[in-house]
């Protein structure tokens, strides 16, 4: 990718710059010098591509599940490989890196955070105190009550969403055609998770939620660009999304044999994959 400087200089690639070298718990360098011009060289991101398409999405997920409704375990199949294809080809290697500053502490960080948000998620959907409720009990829920849940619901998944974007590889942030394909495979494992939040609050979530959740990817690109976190404070986040996409994998794209289409899983795997090895 190209890269324009900041005067009238010539036009530099990436494998040009020298990239300036910033503290670990210090923001990273966000310029680099070409190493002929001396110039200073803004990155161009794509990752507001990204962010867009992801929103888009999500405010489109009603039209778009309609085309899934006769394939919804293929379609949450594929998502399911991508994103376990996303988890251990993306996350996990770039959470070994993260062992000169971390340690294994990182690794404390995913499990923690894949055991609050399943636990949270069995709390939210109530599988914890339907043991202890009646059926009559659950139909006479007050209005309250499922507002709370629904929200609570929507926050979780606002954060997935948010942290996605907010941790993105700088791989797609300087390539386009990574910035594209990356989304529209993750993107197909948002949706599947739409599917599954709609199941569960229906009308609620086509109104209002769908709309909130698709404000996620843009907040998290924005504060990637704001903040300008530093690898440490990244390795946090990846840790935590690498547990939370996890989690969510397990408890809904694989549910049980029945639920499974193997060839449609591995194909998300591959497509991810290939992505990950062109880049």
């Amino acid at each position: 990718m190209l890269l324009a400087g900041s005067h009238t200089s010539p036009i530099c690639r990436i494998a040009d710059l020298e990239p300036a070298q910033s503290a670990a718990w210090g923001p990273p360098a966000r310029a680099a010098r070409c190493g002929t011009g001396g110039w200073v060289i803004e990155y161009v991101h794509y990752a507001a591509i990204t962010a867009i398409i992801l929103a888009g999405l999500h405010s489109l997920g009603p039209r778009i599940r309609a085309s899934f409704r006769n394939h919804a375990a293929k379609a949450g199949s594929f998502g399911g490989g991508v994103a376990l294809a996303y988890a251990f080809l993306q996350l996990f290697p770039e959470l070994d890196l993260a062992h000169a500053i971390l340690g294994e502490r990182v690794h404390a960080v995913t499990l923690v955070s894949f055991l609050v948000f399943f636990a949270l998620e069995l709390l939210i959907l109530g599988r914890l105190s339907r043991r202890h409720r009646t059926v009559a009990d659950r139909q006479d829920e007050s209005p309250a009550a499922i507002t709370r849940r629904f929200w609570f619901h929507v926050a979780i998944i606002w954060s997935y969403t948010w942290m996605v974007m907010f941790t993105l590889p700088d791989s797609a942030a300087n390539s386009v055609f990574v910035a594209v394909a990356g989304s529209v495979t993750i993107g197909i494992h948002l949706i599947y998770k739409d599917y599954v939040f709609r199941r569960h609050f229906d009308e609620r979530f086509q109104q209002s939620g769908r709309y909130v959740l698709a404000v996620a990817p843009v907040a998290g690109w924005i504060a990637h660009e704001v903040f300008q976190p530093s690898e440490a404070v990244l390795d946090v986040f990846i840790a935590i999304l690498a547990g939370v996409l996890l989690q969510s994998v397990f408890k809904d794209e694989l549910p049980d044999e029945a639920s499974v289409r193997l060839p449609w899983l591995l194909g998300g795997v591959a497509i991810y994959a290939a992505l990950v090895a062109i880049t």
